[in-house]
């Protein structure tokens, strides 16, 4: 699967789905907004394995999700406005005493490449400590 392959507006989280098959199905009571990426913060089933970033001493492993909430400011205005993003862990690196966490993740409409926070990709590089946010949550395996 291939990110770029997905929908601009709501790709994020059909290949969120894709790869993470035990996410399931977004919910989506039938409201006006329902049914993207932050809704996965409101799945019961998936309760216990949301958390945040608090001090950077938390571990995050790749096929973890990470999911920004509704209207986060690195979403700008565009689809994530309203329904969230979500992307996947490819792997976590440490460069020059650095620790980063690399996302495949889709629908942002941006060409494919490595780049650092906030600037979208469909790869993205983000600085750990940069995850320390209250409206940016992880959904373990």
């Amino acid at each position: 699967m291939r990110p770029e392959n997905y929908h601009p507006k709501n790709g994020c989280v059909r290949y969120a789905q894709d790869r993470r098959p035990d996410l399931g199905l977004a919910p989506d009571d039938g409201e006006e907004h329902k049914g993207g990426a932050a809704d996965y913060l409101d799945k019961p089933d998936l309760k216990d394995k949301i958390f945040q970033v608090k001090d950077g001493s938390e571990r995050i492993e790749k096929g973890y999700a990470i999911v920004w909430e509704k209207g986060h400011p690195a979403l700008g205005d565009s689809a994530g406005k309203y329904f969230g993003h979500i992307a996947i862990v490819e792997d976590v690196v440490v460069e020059n005493g650095v620790e980063y966490v690399i996302v495949s993740q889709a629908g942002v409409d941006t060409n494919p490449g490595p780049t650092i926070y906030p600037t979208w990709s469909m790869r993205m590089k983000i600085r750990k400590s940069e995850l320390i946010d209250k409206k940016i949550h992880i959904i373990g395996a």
